[in-house]
This record gives structure tokens, sequence and C-alpha cells, in this order.
């Protein structure tokens, strides 16, 4: 071997075992580092976006909820101000018939001042209509359906300004004792005998008066004729009459 020949082989230096230990360390210890912390950190971070998503699924779920409660309360809110103006319309319709009827009363009280005192009529708001009553000695013959002329008069005078109100029914009603000779018949005439009254003497339209005759017994004595005024349409407030929404 020359010089030039061992020279060379001294050049050429021989892997030592400690370089691929450190190697072999170094991927040991990325191994432990993947397997202690980034395989965890994705899962750590996969099990986060489920968590995410079911949060966001959660909230969407929150907000479809309240839109559905905000979308109910402002329908109940609606119905229940239909409601609240059905019920003032009715009730305002209702203090003016009562107005109107009590404007009436009185100008019949001023007519009938002397059969009042007497005890031979009465004149009363009841609820929603005006009441005239009569004893049968201020407006019958006994026993007969014949009318006494002055107590037509007054009558008239009563209702005058009720029966140019179209808006006014007029319901006759006559109640005769049930021991009176052919009570029936005498009561159905009595009725038809004050229907013709308001109609031909006092001048209210024949659409506006209704006849009712009635029998009642000796303990129910009273009177004798009943002019019962109301509405033809009634403010009283009826389910029927509510709109659809605030039932």
């Amino acid at each position: 071997m020359s010089a030039f020949d061992l020279d060379e082989a001294a050049l050429v230096k021989k892997p030592k075992p400690i370089g691929w230990f450190a190697a072999g360390l170094i991927g040991v210890a990325a191994l432990g580092f993947v397997g202690a912390y980034y395989l965890p950190l994705q899962a750590a971070h996969t099990t986060l976006l489920e968590k995410h998503e079911e949060l966001a699924k959660k909230s969407n779920e929150l907000d479809q909820a309240l839109k559905d409660k905000n979308k109910a309360l402002t329908s109940s809110t609606q119905r229940k101000d239909e409601l609240e103006r059905f019920v003032k319309g009715g009730t305002e319709a209702e203090n003016k018939l009562k107005s109107q009827l009590q404007i009436e009363q009185a100008t019949a009280e001023r007519q009938l001042t002397a059969y009042i005192k007497a005890k031979l009529a009465h004149v009363e708001v009841a609820d929603t209509e005006l009441v005239l009553g009569f004893s049968e000695r201020a407006v019958f013959s006994p026993h007969a359906e014949k009318m006494i002329p002055q107590s037509q008069t007054q009558i008239c005078k009563a209702i005058q300004s009720i029966g140019q109100n179209k808006d006014f029914t007029l319901r006759v009603e006559t109640r005769t004792l049930a021991t009176e000779k052919d009570a029936w018949a005498l009561s159905a005439a009595r009725a038809a005998a004050a229907a013709e009254l308001l109609t031909a003497r006092c001048k209210v339209d024949a659409g506006q008066v209704v006849a009712e005759s009635n029998l009642i017994s000796g303990d129910e004595a009273g009177d004798a004729l009943v002019i019962h005024v109301s509405a033809k349409e009634s403010p009283l407030l009826k389910a029927s009459q509510a709109p659809a929404a605030a039932l």
C-alpha cells in the first residue's frame, strides 16, 4: 500500500454509532410528540367542531322557537285588540241607545204625567228597552177591546218622536185576565186595537209594530197594555257577531 492510499483511507471516516442513536432518539421524541400532543389536539379540535355545530343547531332551533313565540304573541295581541274594539263598539252602541231611550222616557213621562200620578201608568227604561205600561182602567173599556179615546191621544203624544225614528221597534203586548169570558179572543182583539192605534192614528210605520197577546192570573193583575220600545238591531254583544280572529 502506498503512502497515498494510506492518506485516502485516513480521510474517509467510519460512521459512529452515536449518530444513529441520536437520530433514533429524535424519531422517538417526534413520535412521542405526535402521540402526546398532536393527536389529542386533533381529537380535541374535532370535538370542538362537533360541539360548535351542535351549538349552532341549538341556536337555530332557539331562534326559530323565538320567532314562533313572537308570531303567536303578535297574533294573540291582534285577536285581543279586535275583541277589545268589538266590546268597545258594543258598549258605545248600548250607551247611545240607553241615552236615546232616557230622552224618550222623559218625553213620555211629561205627556203621561196625570196617568203616572194616578198610578194608572208607568214609564221606565229596563235593560235596552223603554217600557210604557198602562192599567186596564186607563186604556180599555171594561171587558171589551175598545180603547178609551183620551188615553189614545196621550199615547200618541208620548210616542210621537219614537214613531218617527225608524231604528225603533214597538212591541204591543196585552195582558188579559184568564177569568175573562173568551179571554184569548179578548186579549187578541185588544192587541189588534192597540197596534191599529199606533199605525193608524199615531202614524207609526206598520213595519215597526209587533202585536202580542197574553193571559195572566188574578195574582198577576197589573198592566193591561204594555208598549215595549227597543232598537231594531240590538247592541247587546253576541258571540256570533264577534270577529272570527277573536274567538
